[in-house]
């Protein structure tokens, strides 16, 4: 945990020096800086969803991106981006039985900054003012991103994280997860010139996180009453709800170690975004160049 916080404070100043270079390097005209927003879809992949098409359909949330962007040098551009929105899982959605009686849900929002870099392998040039009138690229990059999965029963909201809803905090049981994880983004999209400084682009990404607690569900159940007496009632009520899909007043008893989720695999989400940018440049200076700050 302590190696994990650590990587993220890392990233989380990354960030920072990333967004500060950029805003201070616009009184260089030689470079092409770009101010992007959009909206679109985020939706996530897990063990509170299997993936299918009909699945997943019914758990999209929108989104919003908000960006930065610099051209660096040739086709390469590097910018300082956050994301915001909303991700679920609901296993009452599954086709799969097992699932279904697993009966587990959750919410979270999501808060993600990052560094990415931006590739164009391919374009489409207006050669009589030497502009790129379309430009297809990938993207890669590294950041942070905060979420907090919820869950309701009885019609209230809980924060699961407090909980401890597979025996976190107990004696012989793993500390809490931290609230904040990294995350790899990679994807794609397309520069569509609308005018000297406006630009669509519509742009498709997968985050792959480093943590399995997105939806609060990786490893094992721990017996009903054991996690009660460590954890409280609340706590052993939301780790196991078999009973509840089934109709019962009591709970199912599984014992400590049953399976509740796959450790071997982090959770990861996805967005389908289009964004309006807007290119700064002044046209009295363009091609004079200015020095902007280093890494280091």
């Amino acid at each position: 945990m302590k190696v994990h916080c650590k990587i993220s404070s890392i990233l989380y100043r990354f960030f920072i020096y990333l967004c500060c270079s950029l805003l201070l390097c616009q009184i260089s005209f030689a470079q092409k800086y770009e101010l992007g927003a959009g909206t679109g879809f985020m939706v996530y992949f897990g063990d509170l969803n299997s993936g299918t098409l009909e699945e997943s359909l019914q758990i999209l949330h929108s989104g919003g991106q908000f960006f930065i962007k610099s051209q660096l040098v040739g086709p390469i551009s590097v910018r300082a981006n956050i994301l915001v929105g909303k991700v679920s899982g609901n296993d009452a959605l599954s086709p799969v039985e097992w699932r279904k009686m697993r009966n587990l849900s959750f919410t979270s929002s999501i808060f993600e900054m990052s560094g990415i870099l931006e590739w164009s392998f391919f374009r489409v040039r207006n050669n009589k003012f030497n502009e790129d009138v379309v430009r297809v690229y990938v993207l890669g990059g590294i950041g942070v991103f905060r979420f907090n999965p919820k869950a309701k029963i009885d019609n209230i909201e809980y924060t699961l994280q407090a909980l401890g809803t597979e025996g976190q905090g107990m004696p012989g049981f793993s500390s809490k997860y931290k609230l904040w994880s990294g995350v790899l983004p990679l994807g794609g999209g397309i520069d569509i010139r609308l005018s000297d400084r406006w630009i669509l682009t519509p742009e498709i990404g997968i985050r792959y996180t480093m943590t399995d607690y997105l939806d609060d569900v990786s490893t094992s159940y721990v017996n009903y009453f054991e996690l009660r007496a460590g954890n409280g009632d609340l706590a052993a009520r939301l780790a196991n709800r078999t009973g509840e899909y089934l109709g019962q007043s009591e709970p199912v008893i599984l014992p400590t170690g049953t399976q509740r989720g796959n450790p071997g695999a982090n959770d990861i989400y996805f967005t389908a975004m289009v964004h309006l940018v807007y290119r700064f440049f002044d046209n009295h200076n363009r091609g004079k160049t200015q020095s902007c700050p280093t890494f280091k």
